[in-house]
């Protein structure tokens, strides 16, 4: 593949790309022209990230109850093969269809109770790290 020279415009500063219509950098502010011809900085708008409901217990379209925990994370009663595990894990998908993901865990009741127990010892240790 040959490459073809790139005209220069001795008047532009170097790294300035006159020619082009589209700027690389993109900021957070347009500009637009007021009655005097000057720019005049106008602020975007954010994007809406899709609405997530508040923290606390909620309910599936099948009522089963849940704790929402933020960010598509909720922790929950499952029942699977005749066993009941609490089901804390990701979701993904549309607010109104989320389906549960790979991330999270399942904790037989034996295990709840040894983490219940423990729960002192983790913010403790949690206290340490964060410090």
């Amino acid at each position: 593949m040959v490459r073809k020279p790139t005209i220069v415009d001795d008047d532009q500063p170097k790294g300035s790309k006159a020619a082009s219509s589209k700027s690389k950098g993109r900021s957070s502010v347009s500009k637009r022209k007021s009655e005097d011809d000057s720019e005049v900085p106008v602020a975007k708008k954010p994007k809406q990230d899709a609405k997530q409901p508040p923290e606390g217990e909620q309910t599936t379209k099948d009522g089963q109850a849940y704790i929402h925990l933020g960010k598509q994370k909720r922790a929950g009663i499952t029942t699977f093969k005749g066993s009941t595990y609490v089901d804390i894990r990701e979701y993904y998908g549309p607010p109104d269809d989320e389906k549960p993901g790979k991330k999270g865990i399942a904790l037989n009741k034996d295990q709840w109770e040894v983490l219940k127990a423990n729960f002192d010892k983790i913010d403790c240790l949690l206290a340490k790290v964060t410090e």
